[in-house]
């Protein structure tokens, strides 16, 4: 019966392919329709980073820390516009650059910018400025409402009776050893609200406020009013009105202490938040204070935190933001700008003029005193749009301990630089300079004061250089449009875009044809011709860099505009040749042998008609190369019955190769032309090529096996 059975056997043939998936992770910022926080937000002056010096994960605290448009984290969101809000930073104990503590003993000085949102009078409730040593340290939080985070809340009681005396309690849910100098927002003078008429007093129950107080002094609790309308109002010492408040723009406040005569000084409004200049008009107050409110009970007397708190009420809300300009608790800085004349060496003054072609430097100089030995300011990252008129060759950064590092020339956009040193005691100074020429005009042009910017963890400051007038002249100037380095195939055709201007100013037609390009490859001047160039009106020009005028591997391009003893600047391109490469043009990834009935004779199998197979050589005529073939799976069942056969590689029909994991050769070439296509399925025929040799005694079933494809040069 045996002999009688159709017996079949499925051979299957697999290469395996190895696909790599490649995505991009994307973080996508929630978008909000807070028109006034992204207001609050576009608008905002430069501050300095407050994640490393000011704690803000405090418990009950709404507050978090918000990027400006140019430093990262320098906007403290000390409450959102919703009500019962509160919130507060604190600076950090710390050491290093990280130390951030009020000196009583010594003089300090602090500048802030405020935003207390766009309602007018429904704002609320503000802010204040506080120093402190309470227990709670850098955890410490009053409540919402009118107690901006600060001050004692007015306990709930019923009683009547028990109403009078409260003093005590209300102080002792204050922050504890405290001062505070609040920014009122909305005036809390209703007598009938039991927990909001602190602002009942003729000075403050109109207007919103600054005024001075300690929360944690009883004293400045007072008992207001018997039946039928009951209260506790609050003293404020040298109440202010606020002239401009919640009028959705930023407002800048000064203060100043003074150990010696235990005086308080501030300045509301004392800076433009748009020039960043000093105001001529603003609102001011000095007053004196006790350090004992702060100092008694505490190891160190000398040292206090300081911070910003606020809150909104129930009824009045608004997004109430701050940004720290300058703290001396951090150090002081002694920053300036200077604008060199390196041709005539001088310094140039706000209105001065310079040739075409001058060199010059801008010059910043920083001395750091530190508030403490141990103090370090940390690196500062510089932001320099490039100046206008100003053909930057890059600059330096020179610290006084003689070491220094390289800005480079920028590509595109603005210079950014960060310093790898921060300054201390010992190494307090240091120099940045950015250096270039100066470009011409057609007549003399007056180019703008430039601004650089510069901020780090504990420090910023913006600088503004003068602005001068340059002198009417030519300079050719030639700009690339593209890459500096073309890395090409072997056949590839690279395209140079490049522009020739006076400065930065247009050519006309006929300058543009008196001052033609020279065009300079690997050392060999060549026609524009050669490269198919050509120029637009506009004086950008357009080369394609055939692959045969290239070497393989580096080439030199080199351009310069001449003419009439004039010289542009030299351009120089890179052009790297590849080789060219071999590899597999096709390569199938699953094929098959034909399947057959046994008949327990010997079978030779040809192919399917999956089979396709091509080599590309582009590496240039007379390149040597060989492509082998090895068995490294056994065709076996999924039982792992394995094949009675092998694989074949017959290179005429009666010459065979055995195909196995040592491997057969399949062809030896060396190809004939420049990018040379070589198709091996075209050449094989049903008797020749890779063929499958199965046994007699062959069992039926489906295998599978693997065939590895070894690509090599020969050479």
């Amino acid at each position: 019966m045996e002999d009688n059975m159709v017996r079949k056997i499925g051979l299957l043939f697999l290469m395996m392919g190895l696909v790599l998936t490649l995505w991009e992770t994307r973080t996508a910022r929630a978008a909000t329709g807070d028109a006034d926080l992204m207001h609050a937000i576009a608008t905002a002056p430069q501050g300095l980073p407050l994640d490393q010096v000011f704690t803000t994960n405090i418990p009950g605290s709404a507050t978090r820390l918000l990027d400006s448009p140019t430093v990262p984290k320098s906007i403290a969101q000390i409450t959102p516009d919703s009500p019962n809000q509160v919130g507060a930073i604190w600076s950090h104990v710390g050491t290093g650059r990280h130390r951030n503590q009020f000196d009583l003993t010594r003089e300090m000085e602090m500048g802030f910018w405020f935003y207390f949102g766009d309602r007018g009078a429904n704002a609320g409730e503000g802010m204040a400025f506080v120093v402190h040593n309470s227990p709670q340290r850098d955890q410490a939080l009053g409540n919402a409402g009118q107690a901006l985070g600060v001050w004692g809340t007015v306990p709930n009681v019923t009683v009547p009776s028990d109403k009078k005396g409260l003093e005590k309690k209300i102080a002792q849910t204050a922050i504890q050893n405290s001062w505070a100098l609040e920014l009122d927002t909305h005036v809390n003078a209703d007598i009938t609200n039991l927990n909001g008429y602190f602002d009942f007093a003729q000075a403050t129950e109109q207007k919103p406020h600054i005024a001075y107080a300690s929360p944690a002094d009883p004293s400045y609790y007072l008992w207001r009013f018997e039946q039928p309308n009951i209260g506790y109002g609050m003293r404020h010492y040298h109440a202010n009105p606020i002239v401009h408040g919640a009028d959705g723009t930023w407002h800048h406040f000064s203060i100043f202490w003074h150990p010696k005569s235990r005086y308080l000084e501030y300045y509301y409004d004392d800076v433009d938040p748009v020039t960043n200049q000093r105001r001529d008009w603003f609102n001011s107050d000095t007053f004196q204070v006790k350090p004992e409110d702060i100092t008694v009970g505490m190891a160190d007397p000398t040292q206090a935190f300081w911070g910003i708190t606020g809150a909104t009420g129930p009824t009045n809300s608004a997004n109430n933001l701050v940004m720290i300009d300058h703290s001396s608790s951090l150090g002081k800085v002694a920053s300036t700008v200077h604008l060199d004349n390196g041709t005539t060496h001088r310094e140039i003054a706000s209105g001065d003029t310079v040739a075409a072609r001058d060199q010059l430097t801008y010059r910043y100089e920083f001395d750091y005193q530190p508030a403490r030995d141990d103090q370090v300011l940390a690196p500062l990252t510089m932001t320099m749009p490039v100046p206008a008129g100003l053909d930057v060759d890059g600059g330096r950064i020179v610290y006084d301990d003689q070491t220094s590092e390289v800005i480079d020339r920028p590509q595109k956009g603005p210079l950014k630089v960060t310093w790898s040193k921060g300054l201390t005691k010992q190494r307090h100074r240091a120099t940045v300079t950015v250096t270039g020429r100066a470009l011409p005009a057609k007549q003399t042009v007056t180019r703008p004061a430039a601004t650089a910017s510069f901020y780090g963890d504990n420090y910023q400051t913006s600088l503004t250089a003068p602005a001068y007038q340059v002198t009417g002249g030519l300079y050719l100037r030639l700009t690339n449009l593209g890459s500096e380095v073309y890395v090409l195939k072997r056949h590839e055709t690279a395209t140079v875009n490049v522009r020739l201007r006076n400065g930065d100013l247009p050519l006309s037609p006929a300058e543009l044809e008196t001052y033609p390009l020279e065009i300079n490859l690997n050392g060999q001047v060549r026609p524009l011709a050669d490269f198919a160039g050509q120029m637009t009106t506009a004086g950008e020009y357009q080369l394609k860099v055939p692959a045969e005028l290239l070497n393989e591997g580096d080439n030199v391009l080199k351009l310069q505009a001449k003419g009439h003893q004039q010289l542009s600047n030299t351009l120089t391109v890179s052009l790297v040749r590849s080789p060219g490469t071999l590899g597999f043009e096709v390569v199938p990834q699953r094929v098959a042998f034909a399947s057959h009935v046994l008949t327990g004779q010997r079978l030779l199998l040809g192919r399917h008609q999956d089979w396709r197979l091509a080599v590309r050589d582009e590496r240039g005529a007379k390149q040597h190369w060989k492509l082998q073939v090895a068995l490294t799976a056994a065709f076996k069942t999924t039982t792992d019955r394995e094949l009675r056969g092998q694989p074949l590689f017959a290179q005429t029909k009666d010459q065979h190769q055995s195909v196995d994991a040592a491997g057969t050769t399949v062809i030896d070439k060396v190809s004939q032309t420049d990018n040379e296509l070589t198709w091996l399925d075209q050449k094989w025929t049903a008797e020749t090529g890779i063929l499958l040799d199965v046994a007699g005694d062959a069992v039926a079933g489906d295998y599978q096996g693997t065939l590895q494809w070894t690509l090599e040069n020969a050479e």
